[in-house]
């Protein structure tokens, strides 16, 4: 798990294994652990993509602070034409600010992105 960038806490691997081991045989074959690997995989390769988005629309909005206000998601909006309330935009950061001061960091957008249809992914234990 290491050599491909994972790097799991031991109560993580025993989460693993138990939804790895489908068939309940106290092992775990191929097909199992090529499974979880997908899994993985495809959740650190749209975390990443994600990621780069975030940055894109930072540049783009020539925002020069780790975080986007709710002024910089109506600019959002309005460049890829999508019209949305104040109270909707008040909404959606509100609901990705975890820290309650108005704006929303890289994760917080990256956990918003995993509840969009675009991002819709299966996760690990999912």
């Amino acid at each position: 798990m290491k050599a491909m960038g994972f790097e799991p806490t031991k109560e993580e691997n025993k989460q693993m294994l138990s939804e790895m081991d489908k068939d309940g045989s106290g092992t775990i074959d191929y097909e199992e652990f090529l499974a979880m690997i997908t899994k993985r995989l495809v959740n650190t390769m749209a975390k990443a993509e994600m990621q780069k988005l975030f940055h894109v629309i930072r540049e783009a909005l020539n925002v020069s602070r780790m975080r986007i206000s709710a002024i910089h998601v109506k600019n959002i909006a309005d460049l890829v034409g999508e019209e949305f309330t104040s109270e909707e935009i008040k909404e959606m950061v509100e609901e990705g600010d975890k820290d309650n001061d108005g704006e929303i960091g890289e994760e917080d957008f990256v956990r918003l992105m995993r509840r969009t249809t675009i991002w819709q992914l299966p996760r690990l234990g999912e």
